[in-house]
């Protein structure tokens, strides 16, 4: 359930990044990927960000992009998940 549930929302971050406006929040929490590729914090190669949008320039960011979302809503959503089981436990 862990699993599909972060597939299903690192997907759906992963798609905003083509909705304008939208798009630069899921962008701004890739962050972290700006010290591995600087390139990405701003307009070049990669990347060609504008006031509210993004364009992904390289279609080999899109796999980069959706395996980072699935790892973060992964260990968020087993973090959590451990943490209510605890309170549960407790009371």
């Amino acid at each position: 359930m862990k699993i599909t549930v972060s597939l299903l929302i690192s997907s759906i971050l992963t798609f905003l990044l083509l909705v304008p406006f939208i798009g630069i929040i899921p962008y701004l929490l890739t962050f972290p990927l700006w010290y591995i590729w600087p390139e990405l914090e701003t307009t070049g190669d990669l990347v060609e960000i504008g006031f509210a949008w993004v364009i992904i320039k390289q279609p080999w960011l899109w796999p980069v992009f959706f395996n980072y979302f699935f790892i973060i809503t992964f260990l968020s959503i087993h973090i959590l998940s451990a943490l209510m089981r605890d309170n549960n436990n407790e009371r």
